[in-house]
């Protein structure tokens, strides 16, 4: 892995990125699979599979937002040539 922090900012939100898509492509298809047997819904209608994978999607939403926010706060401002 390069050291230079924008290609570490690239390789990271490469990863955030699959962590949450993999949480919701997860989360959808335990939507659609009957749960285990011997587990059930445990709360609401949600399976252990569901429950399992909100933590994968909002670690994702939450860690992408926390990148994109860094990123630009290490924008430089554009200022007026001075005369």
């Amino acid at each position: 892995m390069p050291h230079t922090s924008a290609a570490w900012l690239k390789y990271s939100n490469r990863f955030w990125a699959f962590f949450l898509f993999y949480g919701l492509f997860r989360f959808v298809t335990e939507f659609f699979r009957q749960p285990d047997a011997h587990i059930g819904f445990v709360w609401a209608s949600f399976s252990m599979g569901q429950l399992l994978s909100l933590p994968m999607l909002i670690g994702g939403v939450l860690m992408i937002g926390w990148r994109f926010m860094q990123a630009s706060s290490n924008i430089p401002e554009k200022r007026p040539p001075v005369s």
